[in-house]
């Protein structure tokens, strides 16, 4: 009870040093406002958008930017600002679906191979590297090819494309951690692995895996609209940022609008992970603790 309360202890202080850290950096702290934000934007669009996503208005086609339509209105008169903060709702089901799925069979994948070794991991470690070969865009290209163009379709072909990624990660925190006395002496001790991976490495290996997730979740939002760029994402008329951009570069020249407000949105999120994922870096670093 005593060495429980003593471990209970110690991770409310290392909490606290967590928290501490990643306050300190504004910028961390900046990304994760903003996150949120959007986050709330996709949540409650309902609420917040004038206009249904879809509703087509041919008379007030092309307007500019103005009180009424605050991002103007693209070639069928749909509010621009309303398919924006419907976009949201796509891209961050893809990026935070995919990385959800990629992070759990990668961890599963990584702890098999990082605490077995041997034979099991030299075969999960190639698999990953023959996955790793193919540059994870064309992967994702082929898997939709295949599978057909809709949300859940490119869910799937990115999360297949970052598993390897999280597996390796995993894998050299389980190689290093498994090294540890406490590990040590939990096998001698003749606690069974599955206790001793889930309660001993998991918790102590997990650090560079919430890194990884953050910008992971950035990719595969980049991803996703690239895809839907060339035709192979979300369709039209459901509104994603990557279609909407590939719709107005056909009227870049006259209505730039169209494009500089959907891109504004990708590079506004990306930008917001990145920097959570650089303060969670620093902040989970025990050497910049002190």
């Amino acid at each position: 009870m005593q060495k429980k309360k003593e471990r209970e202890g110690e991770k409310q202080s290392q909490l606290r040093i967590f928290w501490r850290m990643f306050f300190k950096n504004k910028l961390a702290v900046a990304g994760l406002v903003i996150l949120i934000l959007i986050i709330l934007a996709a949540v409650f669009a309902d609420f917040i958008t004038p206009y249904y996503p879809e509703e087509q208005n041919l008379q007030g086609a092309f307007s500019a930017p103005s009180a009424e339509h605050w991002f103007g209105t693209d070639e069928f008169g749909r509010d621009i600002y309303t398919r924006v903060i419907y976009g949201a709702r796509q891209s961050l089901i893809i990026g935070f679906g995919a990385v959800l799925v990629a992070m759990a069979a990668g961890c599963i994948l990584g702890l098999i191979s990082g605490y077995y070794g041997g034979a099991v991991d030299a075969f999960l470690m190639r698999v990953m590297d023959i996955v790793m070969s193919i540059p994870s865009m064309l992967f994702a290209i082929a898997i939709v090819a295949a599978l057909g163009s809709n949300l859940r379709n490119l869910l799937i072909a990115i999360a297949l494309s970052k598993i390897p990624n999280f597996a390796r990660i995993m894998r050299a925190s389980v190689m290093s951690v498994k090294q540890m006395e406490y590990v040590t002496s939990a096998k001698v001790l003749g606690v069974n692995n599955i206790r001793v991976i889930l309660e001993d490495i998991l918790p102590n290996s997990f650090s560079p895996i919430i890194v990884q997730a953050t910008l992971g979740v950035a990719f595969s939002i980049l991803t996703a609209a690239g895809m839907s760029f060339l035709g192979l994402g979300i369709q039209p008329p459901t509104p994603e940022w990557g279609n909407m951009i590939s719709t107005a570069k056909n009227y870049i020249r006259d209505f730039p609008y169209m494009t500089i407000f959907p891109g504004a949105a990708i590079m506004l999120t990306i930008l917001a992970l990145n920097l959570l994922g650089d303060g969670l870096r620093d902040a989970l670093d025990p050497k910049l603790r002190y």
